[in-house]
């Protein structure tokens, strides 16, 4: 019977042991600053490029509508959310978004929002507000504002799944695990906010159907309940 466990010399023909390299005990695979560590007790962190990025998903459809005039209405037959061309500031839907403990700490994250493009002369003025709690810090009370800045997709016929991104989000001090990111959607029809060049254009209703943030992993968790 063969040997079970194969010879050191037909590892090293598949492996090369100069990409391996071990510090304080840790094992480091492709490099300190861009690879893999796998340290003592079995934990794997992510380092530099080699992290990954993954949607942080809120359930848009199941998400709190405030709208005392009814300007933003779940249809159920659609299984989507829209905002009639009458929306104010005053008319949102609203979610929380707590991040898993894989997320890299102290990186920034990325809001899209998916919805049904019609048309290619003009988009809602599409706003999330936002705040961002932090566990163990005194509770964030301002909301911040950010407009669309750009579309994943181009408009050609039809009706268009799009994904509008806005500006990424840094993260406040003393950023950790189990942080919460407090939303609000809005389409701001008359630019009570100042953020566009005038008033929304697009004419009827604008559906939505989910809404996400992209987030940076380095990690498949964290070591402790409450320290990564």
């Amino acid at each position: 019977m063969g040997d079970l466990i194969p010879r050191t010399s037909y590892i090293k023909k598949f492996l090369n042991f100069s990409d391996l390299l071990y510090a304080s005990g840790s094992l480091h695979l492709g490099g300190v600053i861009n690879g893999i560590k796998i340290d003592p007790g079995g934990e794997l962190t992510l380092l530099g490029t080699a992290t990954r990025f993954l949607d942080e998903k809120g359930q848009l459809t199941s998400a709190k509508i405030t709208s005392p005039s009814s300007k933003v209405v779940q249809d159920d037959s659609e299984l989507a959310i829209y905002f009639k061309d009458t929306a104010t500031t005053a008319d949102y839907a609203w979610l929380n978004i707590q991040f898993n403990h894989d997320r890299k700490e102290f990186a920034n994250v990325s809001p899209h929002l998916h919805w049904w493009q019609s048309s290619s002369g003009t988009v809602p003025n599409w706003v999330i507000q936002y705040r961002w709690q932090t566990p163990g810090r005194n509770k964030s009370v301002a909301w911040s504002s950010s407009k669309w800045s750009t579309h994943a997709f181009t408009f050609t016929s039809g009706t268009l799944c799009q994904i509008s991104d806005f500006a990424d989000l840094t993260p406040p001090v003393g950023d950790g695990i189990s942080n919460t990111l407090q939303i609000k959607i809005i389409r701001d029809t008359t630019n009570s906010l100042g953020l566009f060049s005038g008033s929304d254009t697009f004419v009827g209703d604008a559906y939505v159907h989910d809404f996400d943030v992209h987030k940076e992993i380095d990690s498949m968790g964290s070591r402790q309940e409450y320290v990564k």
